[in-house]
């Protein structure tokens, strides 16, 4: 890579565009000077930063295969260091093994890595390939949200009911409402669990439901 120097012979006009093409915001009251700065200073950072990332790169073989490295393939920045894998392997690896750690440093691939490689795994694959990767996080997450929206159906039922009758609430709403509670408390950390209780306290009228989150806050927040 070689640095492309703009000069004066470039018009405004074809500045801008360039600008545009390098997704650089903000351009249209600066002064040609500046915008020519602007975009020699970006091509030279660009540069320092290949050739920066290019030292980091620790392998130019698959760990897992032994192959040499060819697109298409996945990268893992751990610790300031790049490891490549060839994509179809890497899928294997996980698909097989269900442990999404880097093969080489045993460090935690992040959920929002994994569905990168979904990405890829769609692009290649296709839409419904059984191939798609899943970690305990991703299932756990999904959980999640349908208790949470189990607790918001049983907040919306109690527009649609009597709250008089007492024995509606305690026999029909209130079990329910304290399992998916409990459910939240065992499986997930205070901080997630918290935001439901504090979501469905601004929601509920009802002073049965409300006395039951105020225990939970008591005993357990």
């Amino acid at each position: 890579m070689f640095l492309i120097k703009f000069s004066k012979i470039f018009t405004i006009k074809k500045l801008r565009r360039l600008a545009k093409i390098y997704n650089i915001r903000y351009i249209s009251k600066i002064k040609k000077s500046q915008l020519l700065n602007l975009l020699n200073n970006h091509n030279a950072i660009k540069i320092i930063q290949r050739k920066f990332r290019n030292k980091l790169i620790l392998n130019t073989e698959c760990p897992i295969c032994n192959e040499n490295l060819v697109y298409p393939f996945v990268s893992f920045k751990i610790n300031n260091a790049f490891f490549y894998y060839d994509f179809k392997t890497i899928v294997s690896y996980f698909e097989k093994t269900g442990d999404f750690r880097d093969p080489c440093t045993r460090q935690t691939i992040s959920d929002k890595k994994i569905v990168e490689i979904n990405s890829l795994i769609n692009y290649y694959y296709g839409k419904y390939t059984n191939k798609i990767l899943i970690t305990r996080g991703m299932i756990k997450n999904v959980e999640f949200n349908i208790v949470a929206y189990c607790l918001y159906d049983i907040i919306k039922e109690l527009d649609y009911i009597d709250t008089s009758r007492l024995s509606l609430i305690y026999e029909s709403v209130l079990p329910r409402f304290i399992y998916y509670i409990n459910y939240l408390i065992k499986r997930y950390p205070i901080e997630e669990y918290t935001i439901v209780l504090n979501s469905c306290k601004e929601s509920i009228k009802n002073d049965t439901l409300l006395e039951y989150i105020k225990f939970i806050e008591k005993n357990y927040c």
